[in-house]
């Protein structure tokens, strides 16, 4: 089985991710850091600079509303 992740919420660093990711692991979802973006492969030509937080598809609602209540 397949497992989909999308990108729930972007962050201006990996430290306010990290926090995310806490938050939801209290509440048994799990969440990934993804930092494969444009300014890795291309410093110089991206203006893109976020860390993204992804998570399996069905947990969107839920982590959604526990992310808005922690105003992470």
């Amino acid at each position: 089985m397949a497992v989909h992740l999308v990108t729930i919420k972007s962050f201006e660093n990996e430290f306010k991710a990290n926090l995310a990711i806490a938050r939801l692991s209290q509440f048994g979802i799990p969440a990934f850091i993804d930092m494969t973006n444009d300014v890795l492969v291309q410093p110089s030509t991206s203006l893109s600079n976020t860390v993204d937080l992804k998570i399996e598809e069905h947990f969107v609602e839920e982590a959604a509303k526990i992310l808005a209540e922690a105003e992470v």
